[in-house]
């Protein structure tokens, strides 16, 4: 080999050497002597042979090492539950690393993954309801309007109502109820029902009021104590019931007589033929 190519073969080495990782390892060798033997040593031709081993530092290829997963680390939270109540989702993740041994030499690295994500329900508890109002009812009057027909004039007011709050939900603000006073109420005019050349008297739900025409206006009136409104006469009458007693006299047959019960007339019964109702003993005569 001629020295160009012999230097040529050293720089070869030299790079498979800086590129090719080396460790130190203990290397061993035997060295064989023969010395003279005794007879108890003695073997053929009264020599023997000894062998001493002994150990020096080497360098050579280094072994090769597979990788492995370390133990899965605790669960970390990503990020914030998706709500603050009512039930959200809570994203975890864990980590591992391909550090238990990590991968040297051309060992195989780690197979799978080194981290994994899961979900958990979070924040279960009910949202808060806030309290909601109701639409508003119809106007109502405080009082009676003073007329059937032909327009007055009185209070009147309106009322909502507020849901419960539930789970710390606010209660309704603003106010519950409206007000209205002195509104014109019953303003359609009263037509036939008053008539101009002859005042009429109307009869109301209760005995006790009826209604009585002025300047085709029905004004709402009430009857006297102890007396109530007569459709037939359009006047007011004495209410025979009105005094204490279940049995009253009737007011126009004397044949007749009245159960009445809390002042108000229950039932007409007529005595025998032949007798009369007598107002002091209560009986028929």
């Amino acid at each position: 080999m001629d020295l160009k190519a012999f230097l040529v073969f050293l720089l070869m080495v030299a790079c498979v050497a800086a590129y090719t990782k080396r460790c130190r390892k203990t290397c061993y060798s035997r060295t064989r002597y023969t010395t003279n033997c005794s007879s108890r040593w003695s073997w053929s031709r009264s020599r023997c042979t000894r062998y001493r081993t002994s150990s020096y530092t080497c360098f050579g290829p280094c072994p090769k090492v597979n990788g492995g997963w370390s133990s899965w680390s605790n669960s970390q939270m990503m990020g914030p539950c998706s709500a603050t109540c009512g039930t959200g989702r809570q994203h975890y993740k864990r980590t591992r690393s391909c550090t238990n041994p990590a991968p040297a030499n051309g060992g195989a690295r780690c197979w799978g993954t080194g981290e994994y994500t899961y979900s958990s329900n979070c924040n279960s508890n009910p949202c808060p309801v806030d309290g909601q109002w109701s639409g508003w009812e119809d106007w109502t009057p405080v009082t009676e309007c003073p007329v059937l027909c032909g327009g007055g004039q009185t209070d009147f007011t309106r009322s909502r109502s507020c849901s419960n709050p539930m789970h710390g939900g606010r209660d309704c603000e603003g106010e519950a109820t409206q007000n209205r006073e002195m509104h014109e109420c019953n303003t359609e005019p009263c037509g036939d029902r008053c008539r101009e050349d002859s005042p009429t008297s109307i009869a109301h739900s209760d005995p006790l009021k009826y209604y009585e025409c002025t300047d085709s206006v029905a004004y709402l009136k009430e009857c006297p104590d102890h007396s109530t409104f007569s459709s037939s006469g359009e006047a007011c009458v004495p209410n025979p019931c009105a005094n204490e007693g279940l049995l009253r006299r009737h007011p126009s047959d004397s044949r007749k007589y009245l159960l009445c019960l809390s002042g108000a007339r229950v039932i007409d019964l007529v005595c025998a033929p032949g007798s009369f109702f007598n107002e002091e003993t209560k009986v028929c005569q």
